[in-house]
């Protein structure tokens, strides 16, 4: 038994798992609560974008067609209007943009544009 004295005792390993799994729990945690914040922001920021346009339509001036045109072209997404009612209202714009020299916007459009500010409760 004498010739048995090589053997070492036992050696405590430091074991590293407990702490990789708490870390990566805190990890996902942190990923899903930046989802949520996220999620939140952006509803939120939809509804200003929505409010943001309302005023928008309000403040369109009609004497300018050319810049009228262009407002409501880029507003016409952002309120959500029917279909068939989006492409009538762009192409009956179409003849006030990307001219040099414009015509004023004619009563039928104008009438158009009082309706959608009627119906958005401008």
């Amino acid at each position: 038994m004498e010739e048995l004295k090589d053997i070492k005792e036992l050696m405590i390993i430091t074991e590293y798992s407990f702490y990789m799994l708490v870390a990566l729990i805190a990890f996902l945690l942190t990923l899903l609560v930046l989802a949520i914040k996220k999620f939140y922001r952006r509803k939120k920021r939809g509804l200003n974008l929505k409010e943001f346009a309302r005023k928008e339509l309000s403040s369109i001036n009609l004497q300018n067609s050319k810049e009228c045109a262009y407002t409501l072209s880029s507003l016409l997404p952002i309120l959500e209007i029917d279909e068939k009612e989006y492409e009538d209202l762009l192409e009956s714009l179409k003849k006030y943009k990307y001219k040099k020299e414009v015509i004023p916007l004619s009563q039928t459009e104008k009438e158009k544009i009082e309706e959608l500010r009627v119906k958005y409760g401008v």
